[in-house]
């Protein structure tokens, strides 16, 4: 996948990390190195002059092998990275200016510290002759050893054989990379050895000029006295011993000073780092913070090998691994240029961990166009043309398509051919959603080229799970059964709507099974109607009941014109028994309806032995009916359920239940907008309960049980407003008899009986009370003894008196002298009230 990254056109701001991983890369590093027990190994060469017919660019870093050292490429000439031993006086801004400053002249001879020039003008002669005199330190035998004893140093400050040094620091010393004061004196350098600087000596030589009396070839770096012939009787150059020179190593360190990062001591000569210094060396550094390497202004910073550039950080920070040129357009961050190449390798990235090892490129931008894409660019590709990308989109994406939408992923090509799959022998090529676990794995193609849709084990090419769905884009959508030849013979196809299955040209559509064939005009999303309850012993072709919501198994006419019957069951020898018409008439037993008033549904037992020509059953906690309902608010409509005596008719000879429409307005015993009836036109009407010692009961303003206003019991007695009659006609409640006169409440017909042996005579009123339960003053009494009153006694009145009373009165037709008694008398009572 890394090849893949680094060979798009495309740039990626990311950064590169090589060694031990860590939670976070850092952001202002381009490539980052972290190992415990790995370093940098820099490309070591024996000698420069190979190198330098190249032209190596500066910044440009090698390891010099002769002097052990990091040699960096800077203004055209080969420096010295770090060192532990030696001081590069190039990399001291105008050094020979401070060198010159901190000289001055002695006796006898004068000294210009701004040009730096020696003369001897205050000789007027020698050996006749005046002029300047000029010094070759050449013939000072061992003219730098001595000059070499004349310096000592001081820790952290070495001085071995004229060579100046700082020591490295450690915890408890000072020297160059000190932990302590690194980030204080982070440019400083730690030591300076003027060997490493090309042709220094010639670059100082240039520096120089003469004065009076001295001549001096800034080519050579001679000094002479040109215009003196002889010297005691030598002509020739005069060499001086600056051993006779008085003081001359206290006047040398008079003359120097200290530069930044440097503290030096003209007294005792020496030299001693300020600070830690900051330079690279070719052991390492001991650091106790983050430290850098590279340039501080804008150059880049090449690596080489064998004299040639291998890697370059532009100036910008772009990386180039085998190229120093990146693409105009779009910079790459990272660019690895193999060129023309004998290896298949351009990049490998390996590791060991027990997770998931990853090479990951992120962008970080949410911004509604942005992704994150890992692209493979044929050599013709370009940001268009001939690649595949596997990609995420941001967290915002709003474009459209295809490959639109937020947090989207996507593998896609741009080339010709897309091809996916797996080149193992007999290894599947998997797919999956909705997680990584095993049961998610949708659909297999297996070693065998079997597809499996929802399965793992297909055996034929095609296996699908549950649901096939074939979706309409066109026309139609089909799916075609051919010949070996490829020819069409039969096909089922749908046009989104309706699904048609037709057979070959002069064949049949044939169905059939081993066993039952089911026919089912249902639909279900999810599942089917649980196939396995269904009943097929004995069964050739069985279309069952379906679902309260369903989709109906129809059919249809061909055109609004069709005659011919939609349906037809016929017996063996072709005989209709059922048919259903081209109207939706159903015709059962029959293929004729009645010619002038057709049924809708006819049922025709003809000559049988069953009692039973329709039967309408079910369970139900609630009523169960049989329901007809004429949809007509016609002032004529009604709905009726009828039964017609074999001799009857339309108008005779039927009995009928029905109810008027909601807007009937035909006059007469029926009328009236929705009343309802029952009547018949035969012989007598006979209503009844046939079931002994129950009852016949009649309700009015509702079912409940306090509605119930006749009763004809068991029995035969009649109840009106009471469901116990005690009576043949029992009326709970007023009552009128005739057309005449007002209603009575109550009619109370009992017995009671009176004993009195008072004896009572002419003139006298016996008055007796008696208790009739539901008597009330007002009534009318009727009082009847059930046998003969004693001799001359008679009633003379009977009234209800109070509640519950009647008060009887008896008067006595004996003589003056003679009395009666009542003795014991049965009486029935009547109160009419």
């Amino acid at each position: 996948m890394l090849i893949v990254a680094l060979c798009t056109t495309e740039g990626f701001t990311q950064q590169l990390r090589l060694g031990i991983s860590s939670t976070a890369n850092i952001k202002s590093a381009v490539l980052e190195l972290q190992s415990t027990n790995q370093g940098l190994l820099f490309t070591r060469i024996a000698d420069t002059a190979l190198i330098n017919t190249l032209n190596p660019p500066d910044g440009m870093v090698v390891y010099f092998t002769p002097a052990k050292r990091l040699l960096l490429r800077a203004s055209g000439a080969w420096q010295a990275l770090a060192s532990t031993t030696s001081i590069d006086t190039t990399n001291i801004p105008n050094f020979y200016l401070k060198v010159r400053n901190e000289l001055s002249g002695g006796t006898g001879i004068n000294y210009n510290n701004v040009t730096g020039v020696i003369s001897n003008a205050g000789v007027t002669s020698l050996n006749g002759n005046t002029g300047a005199l000029t010094m070759d330190t050449g013939y000072i035998p061992n003219f730098y050893q001595k000059v070499r004893g004349l310096f000592s140093a001081v820790a952290p400050i070495t001085l071995s054989n004229g060579q100046i040094g700082i020591t490295q620091a450690t915890t408890s010393t000072n020297g160059y990379l000190s932990s302590t004061d690194w980030n204080t004196f982070n440019n400083k350098l730690s030591s300076i050895d003027t060997t490493n600087i090309s042709n220094f000596y010639l670059k100082v030589r240039s520096r120089l000029s003469a004065g009076t009396g001295i001549s001096y070839n800034n080519t050579t770096g001679v000094i002479s006295n040109g215009g003196v012939t002889t010297l005691n009787g030598n002509t020739g150059a005069l060499t001086m011993d600056t051993g006779y020179i008085s003081n001359f190593y206290q006047k040398v360190r008079g003359l120097f000073s200290a530069g930044s990062g440097i503290t030096y001591n003209s007294t005792t000569g020496v030299i001693t780092a300020g600070g830690a210094g900051t330079n690279w060396a070719l052991g390492g550094n001991t650091v106790g913070a983050l430290k850098t390497i590279g340039t501080v202004d804008n150059y880049d910073l090449p690596f080489i090998t064998n004299n040639t550039e291998r890697m370059r950080i532009s100036s910008t920070g772009n990386v180039g691994i085998g190229t120093a040129t990146f693409d105009g357009t779009y910079p790459e961050k990272l660019l690895v240029h193999a060129g023309t190449t004998s290896s298949f390798n351009l990049i490998n990235a390996k590791g060991a961990i027990n997770n998931y090892l990853q090479l990951n490129i992120q962008n970080l931008s949410s911004g509604n166009t942005a992704s994150s894409d890992v692209v493979a660019t044929a050599d013709n590709g370009s940001e268009t043309t001939n690649f595949i990308d596997m990609g995420i989109n941001s967290s915002s994406y709003g474009s459209t398509g295809i490959l639109g939408g937020a947090n989207n992923a996507y593998l896609y090509s741009a080339g010709n051919d897309f091809v996916i799959g797996n080149q193992t022998g007999n290894k599947n090529l998997i797919f999956f959603t909705g997680g990584s676990n095993a049961a998610n794995e949708r659909m297999r193609i297996d070693g065998y080229g079997r597809v499996g849709i929802g399965v793992t084990n297909a055996t034929n090419p095609l296996v699908v799970k549950d649901t096939f769905e074939i979706r309409r884009t066109g026309t139609l959508s089909a799916l075609l059964f051919t010949n070996t030849a490829g020819a069409g013979d039969f096909r089922i196809g749908g046009d989104g709507g309706d699904i048609f299955w037709q057979g070959g040209g002069g064949r049949n559509l044939q169905m059939g099974s081993y066993w039952t064939t089911v026919l089912m005009g249902d639909r279900q999303s999810s599942s089917f109607p649980a196939l396995s309850s269904f009943t097929t012993l004995n069964t050739g072709v069985l279309i069952p009941a379906q679902r309260d919501a369903s989709v109906p198994l129809a059919i249809q006419a061909n055109s609004a014109t069709q005659s011919a019957n939609l349906t037809e069951w016929r017996n063996a020898s072709g005989t209709v028994m059922d048919m259903v018409d081209e109207t939706g008439s159903i015709a059962v037993g029959t293929s004729s309806f009645d010619a002038s008033n057709p049924e809708k549904l006819l049922v025709d037992a003809g000559a049988t032995s069953s009692f039973n020509v329709i039967s309408g059953k079910g369970a139900i906690n609630n009523y169960l009916q049989l329901n007809i309902q004429n949809r007509s608010s016609g002032t004529g409509a009604s709905s009726d359920v009828v039964a017609t005596a074999d001799n009857g008719s339309e108008t005779a000879n039927f009995i009928d239940m029905g109810i008027n429409s909601s807007q009937y307005t035909t006059s007469g015993m029926l009328g009236g907008a929705d009343n309802a009836y029952l009547y018949s036109t035969g012989n007598d009407f006979v209503i009844g309960n046939s079931t002994s010692a129950k009852n016949l009961r009649f309700f009015t303003g509702g079912t409940a049980t306090a509605n119930e206003r006749v009763r004809i019991d068991g029995n035969g007695k009649v109840g009106i407003n009471t469901t116990t009659p005690a009576a043949t006609l029992d009326v709970a409640g007023t009552y009128k008899l005739g057309s005449s006169g007002t209603a009575l409440s109550n009619m109370i017909k009992t017995t009671f009986s009176i004993t009195d042996n008072g004896a009572f005579g002419l003139g006298t009123t016996k008055v007796i009370t008696a208790t009739v339960s539901g008597a009330t003053t007002g009534a009318s009494v009727i009082l009847n003894p059930r046998s003969q009153l004693p001799t001359a006694v008679a009633i003379a009145y009977s009234y209800v008196s109070s509640a519950n009373t009647i008060t009887i009165g008896f008067v006595c037709s004996q003589g003056v002298l003679s009395t009666s008694t009542l003795g014991t008398i049965n009486f029935d009572v009547t109160v009419i009230q």
